[in-house]
């Protein structure tokens, strides 16, 4: 099975908090083979601010994080024209930020699952028509 992680759920393998046993669960699954992640590159700059501006991560353990999030997350995607094409339409027709849309898009792009804790993004890719899973519901 394929995941794309958003965010949401990347940060609470760092950071303990209510979900964070799931998220960690899940990246287990990862480490075992159970599971594939993916995710557009994005995700990286994401948990990097906020561990770093929010989260009161020194240099080392947020770079110390980001290579984790390497590590786990074997396929990190940058973005190309079709990808940030559809991302920029899903946005506009969904009222969703280019950044949630991102990870809609590449969901759909890959036929995987999308795994969030954000359940307004949850909420809206379901009406997307794309596989989506809440984080708590794994």
């Amino acid at each position: 099975m394929i995941y794309v992680i958003d965010a949401s759920v990347a940060l609470k393998w760092f950071v303990s908090e209510e979900g964070c046993e799931k998220a960690v669960s899940l990246r287990e699954k990862q480490i075992s083979g159970e599971a594939d992640f993916a995710a557009p590159d994005l995700l990286l700059y994401e948990v990097a601010h906020v561990l770093v501006a929010k989260k009161h991560f020194d240099v080392s353990e947020a770079q110390d994080a980001i290579g984790c999030v390497l590590d786990v997350v074997a396929d990190v995607v940058a973005p190309d024209r079709a990808l940030m094409d559809n991302a920029i339409q899903l946005a506009r027709q969904f009222g969703l930020s280019v950044y949630d849309a991102c990870y809609a898009a590449l969901a759909s792009k890959q036929d995987a699952v999308l795994v969030t804790d954000d359940r307004e993004l949850l909420l809206t890719a379901r009406r997307m028509g794309i596989q989506v899973s809440l984080l708590e519901t794994l």
